[in-house]
């Protein structure tokens, strides 16, 4: 294979066949005969293929598989080096609003302008990638073993990105905000695991978006620890559901003067070994598992109520024992949580009641 100049002076590349020399009577060699063919278009289309099968099309980014082998002879030259790489897990905050509310092509526009603006920060020798959607990866190594340092360099790095980031955008000539929340881990929390790797800064970066958003967060096994926590208590508290062991709650709302003004409707969950859980428990699941809440107001009319130390009473009955003892329950709140707000959970139990709801 050679590269030569076509008759119009462009570059062109061939592959020789042949090449027979041509002689003199004498013997000796005057010139070389070959046939060649032009290969350029070949090369063009080969080039493209490696393009699709390796970069994302839309941003030009490395894609997953590109990625992904990347990673693995990162974490190889780490074994080696016994140099620390982290991964970061780079996240769009309300991607989804902007993309539903401008549409999807000004939802390109800014996955475009975002890859812009991570190019400029990135490192020389760094793997800049997108995942899909609005979830990239920035891929560090070289960095320092000290504990103090890596942690230094890479919080120079994220912090550069997140300012970047959170400057305004241009989108069909209006200007438009979008942040990012970055999840981090560290080459040598993962023993050499890729898809460990990447779990843990996905981790990291779900706890930046749950601390507010337009956050770094580094990922620790305490974290994980979180997660098996939270998913044994999801799964028990289906169960609790299907066994009904959740019952409603009224507390009442006094005022200043010791007058009832009306009363909070409390969801509780009477936990067979545990006792009653502790509402910061059930809210942290209910909160990532709306279906769940949603079941709550669903049974409401087989749940227990439970008011004051009067229990095992029908649905409603304690704001009438309370309105015959004269203390008129006209105002009833119940306070829910952001997610279960995005999925229009309604407590029918309390509206079913005839006072006025009020949301906290």
């Amino acid at each position: 294979e050679e590269s030569n100049r076509s008759a119009d002076g462009s570059p062109a590349h061939t592959f020789l066949s042949v090449r027979v020399p041509l002689r003199h009577p004498d013997g000796s060699i005057y010139a070389l005969c070959g046939i060649s063919t032009d290969i350029s278009e070949h090369k063009k289309n080969l080039e493209q293929i490696h393009q699709l099968a390796f970069y994302d099309p839309l941003t030009g980014l490395a894609n997953r598989r590109l990625l992904l082998d990347r990673l693995h002879q990162a974490l190889a030259r780490h074994g080696r080096k016994r140099q620390e790489g982290a991964l970061l897990f780079i996240d769009l905050d309300h991607f989804k609003d902007i993309n539903d509310t401008l549409g999807h092509a000004l939802g390109d526009q800014l996955l475009q302008q975002v890859s812009e603006r991570l190019r400029e920060q990135s490192r020389a020798g760094d793997t800049l990638a997108r995942l899909g959607g609005d979830e990239f990866v920035l891929l560090l190594e070289g960095l320092t073993r000290q504990p103090e340092g890596v942690i230094g360099e890479i919080e120079a790095v994220a912090g550069k990105v997140l300012r970047s980031l959170a400057a305004p955008y241009e989108l069909a000539g209006q200007p438009h905000n979008c942040t990012a929340s970055i999840g981090v881990a560290l080459f040598s929390d993962a023993q050499g695991d890729v898809e460990e790797l990447l779990k843990r800064a996905d981790l990291a970066m779900y706890e930046a978006k749950g601390g507010g958003r337009n956050a770094l967060r580094f990922f620790n096994p305490q974290m994980q620890a979180r997660i098996n926590t939270r998913t044994a208590l999801e799964r028990e508290m289906r169960a609790g559901l299907e066994r009904g062991e959740f019952f409603l709650h009224y507390q009442p709302q006094i005022d200043l003067d010791g007058q009832l003004l009306g009363a909070e409707a409390l969801v509780r969950w009477q936990h067979p070994q545990r006792g009653v859980v502790a509402p910061g428990e059930s809210v942290v699941i209910t909160d990532v598992t709306p279906e769940a809440l949603r079941s709550y107001w669903g049974l409401a009319d087989s749940v227990k109520v439970v008011g004051g130390s009067t229990e095992g009473l029908g649905n409603g009955d304690q704001i009438n024992i309370w309105d015959d003892a004269g203390a008129l329950v006209d105002r009833l709140t119940y306070d829910d949580s952001p997610r279960s707000r995005d999925n229009s959970v309604v407590p029918v139990a309390v509206t079913d009641l005839g006072a006025d709801v009020y949301d906290n």
